[in-house]
């Protein structure tokens, strides 16, 4: 229903940029669900998307808010970064020079996709489907929100939540952005998001320990085996713990695949709402 939704309102023409749980009602009785809230929503323009997935072939995009912002220096720019070389989480000289970036950022932490929380001028469809991705993963993993955009809470002994002291500290100097695709890496590890933003003309940049612990491969078989394990370890009360085995009997591999093509990190790669349904639904 959600993929159905998304799907018309891509075809009419609009990004609705909040897909998130609370604005899509479903109505278990009759089957069927509505997308709602369309305050962020913007309609789809030229921009260097091309929706392969589409049998439409056009090139679609978002309508840049501010054509006049500057643009962040290029790849060829000669600046060397030195933030690996500074203490508790500091930004070097140079990145804090830099020229900022004014593209959209609307939405939900959360939510965003990696091109909105890397400012790219690229923020077209595709958006969204990242969205519903977060949705599915939540489902599949029993982890609600699945990229907090804050430091992770641990319940003490008495049951009350904390602020884990280890991440605090971590993302002390860190904003909701960098903290939510930070997340996002952990998830699809370095090789897929490094490809993912050279796509977009951006440079994804880490230590070479940082590397080394984002070496795993970016597969549906991963994220399966990851949503089960997040799933087996966490705690939900009883009264919906026998709606969720229920629910998880019904978990194959094809639900998995649908997360994995949604939550592609590359923006040009990423399937649409068409080419998901037409593939998965089309047979029921």
């Amino acid at each position: 229903c959600l993929l159905n939704a998304i799907k018309t309102v891509h075809k009419i023409g609009f990004v609705h940029r909040d897909i998130k749980p609370a604005n899509f009602i479903f109505l278990k009785e009759a089957r069927t669900g509505y997308l709602i809230d369309f305050g962020l929503s913007e309609p789809i323009v030229q921009s260097g998307y091309y929706d392969v997935n589409s049998n439409s072939k056009s090139k679609t995009g978002t309508k840049d808010k501010n054509k006049e912002s500057k643009a962040l220096p290029s790849a060829k720019t000669k600046l060397k970064c030195d933030c690996d070389n500074k203490s508790n989480y500091h930004l070097c000289q140079i990145c804090w020079s830099r020229q900022k970036n004014c593209q959209e950022r609307s939405g939900t932490p959360g939510y965003r996709s990696p091109e909105i929380l890397q400012k790219s001028e690229e923020q077209g469809p595709p958006i969204d489907l990242w969205a519903a991705g977060c949705i599915l993963i939540q489902i599949l993993s029993k982890k609600a929100p699945f990229f907090p955009a804050k430091a992770v809470e641990k319940k003490n002994k008495t049951g009350e939540k904390e602020e884990d002291e280890k991440d605090s500290i971590k993302y002390k100097y860190l904003d909701n952005d960098a903290i939510c695709f930070s997340h996002q890496l952990m998830l699809v590890g370095y090789q897929a998001m490094s490809q993912a933003m050279s796509e977009l003309k951006l440079n994804l940049t880490l230590s070479e320990n940082q590397i080394k612990s984002l070496t795993h491969d970016w597969s549906t078989n991963y994220l399966k085996n990851l949503c089960q394990k997040l799933a087996d370890n966490e705690t939900i009360s009883d009264s919906h713990n026998d709606s969720f085995d229920e629910l998880e009997k019904s978990f194959d591999v094809e639900l998995y695949q649908i997360c994995y093509d949604l939550l592609n990190p590359s923006y040009f790669g990423r399937k649409s709402a068409e080419k998901i349904i037409e593939e998965y639904f089309s047979s029921n």
